[in-house]
């Protein structure tokens, strides 16, 4: 029920490793532990990217609860500026990111759409909008 992105690095590449979990996934917990397990062969640093629309995973401070749930040393967030934006996260949430639980920072832009309507269709590049 998770849906989230997993991100690894390798010589400055980003690719993929999984995209949303399976429908009959109870668990992400679980499954975020599985993913973080799937990367570690390809030697990536996995990294859980939280979605607006998402219905386990929609903000940075739930992402950074199941994070710590998994127990998994090299898997952090992915900070996508524009899902913290638009999203239910707060400011303060920022204070919960370290060293060791942030992996990787998405930046966009948004310009002249109201947040609550915004979509990724909307992100343009960064400097060129509102924040």
């Amino acid at each position: 029920m998770c849906q989230h992105g997993v991100t690894g690095h390798r010589t400055a590449q980003t690719r993929s490793i999984a995209r949303s979990s399976p429908p009959s996934e109870r668990n992400p917990t679980r499954h975020a532990t599985r993913s973080a397990a799937a990367a570690r062969p390809a030697v990536v640093r996995p990294a859980l990217e939280f979605q607006t629309t998402a219905l386990c995973c929609a903000c940075l401070d739930t992402t950074l609860a199941l994070i710590a749930q998994c127990d998994v040393p090299d898997l952090g967030v992915c900070l996508d500026v524009f899902h913290y934006y638009t999203g239910p996260s707060k400011f303060e949430d920022l204070a919960y990111l370290t060293r060791e639980n942030l992996a990787w920072v998405q930046v966009c832009d948004l310009s002249g759409t109201p947040r609550e309507l915004a979509g990724d269709a909307d992100r343009i590049l960064p400097g060129d909008g509102d924040f």
